[in-house]
């Protein structure tokens, strides 16, 4: 499986655009977006609990929205990472910061797990 940050697919597959953004066709276009005859120009945003990823091809499940390109996927094995768990743990380590008299050197030898429980603690 081939991982590409936003940019890359942005310059390979050409997403349709809504000015400097890809444009995202939400949930409620699937039937639209079923009905079209070359599915190999879908991609789905999928959001999961810590990563958000573009994929190729049409899903329903977890799925913020979708987006259409000019230059077709044709089934690549590609995940283009939108939030990663690195831009979780930086968010998080941002908060905590903000609020507690920890350290950064401490905050970031944390696994993700233990820096969502402080975070929550915070709060």
């Amino acid at each position: 499986m081939e991982k590409i940050d936003i940019d890359t697919w942005k310059e390979r597959y050409k997403p349709k655009m809504d000015e400097e953004q890809p444009c995202c066709f939400k949930q409620y276009y699937r039937h639209e977006i079923n009905d079209l005859a070359d599915k190999s120009h879908v991609w789905s945003h999928i959001q999961g609990d810590i990563v958000e990823q573009i994929v190729p091809g049409y899903y329903l499940v977890n799925v913020d929205c979708f987006y259409i390109t000019e230059v077709p996927h044709n089934c690549a094995r590609v995940e283009v990472d939108v939030w990663t768990e690195e831009d979780e743990r930086e968010k998080l380590i941002d908060i905590i910061l903000h609020f507690s008299d920890m350290k950064e050197e401490e905050l970031k030898s944390l696994s993700l797990y233990v820096l969502i429980a402080l975070e929550s603690s915070l709060n």
